[in-house]
């Protein structure tokens, strides 16, 4: 079941991936969207399955850490590139 929903939410960042922008920021980071949105859905999911205790396992945590991490440093990538796509629309 666990499994399924992880495949879900790959589905669902691929959708993400797809979807059209308006143009700027979002016509060039449709791949950051898709891998940002996907790492915070697994990271929710996980953290869900673990503070509830339905799956627990050894490598549950590990792989919350490791996926919570990448959604930090997407994020901050994300943040990066929309900050400097701000700065450059300013100057023209």
């Amino acid at each position: 079941m666990a499994l399924g929903r992880v495949a879900g939410f790959s589905l669902l960042s691929l959708g993400v991936a797809c979807w059209p922008g308006r143009g700027g920021i979002h016509r060039k980071t449709p791949s950051l969207r898709a891998l940002l949105t996907y790492n915070l859905l697994v990271t929710l999911y996980l953290l869900h399955l673990g503070v509830g205790g339905e799956s627990t396992g050894r490598l549950l945590w590990p792989a919350t850490v490791f996926h919570a991490l990448l959604t930090l440093l997407l994020a901050r990538a994300w943040l990066t590139r929309t900050s400097g796509a701000a700065a450059s629309n300013r100057k023209a």
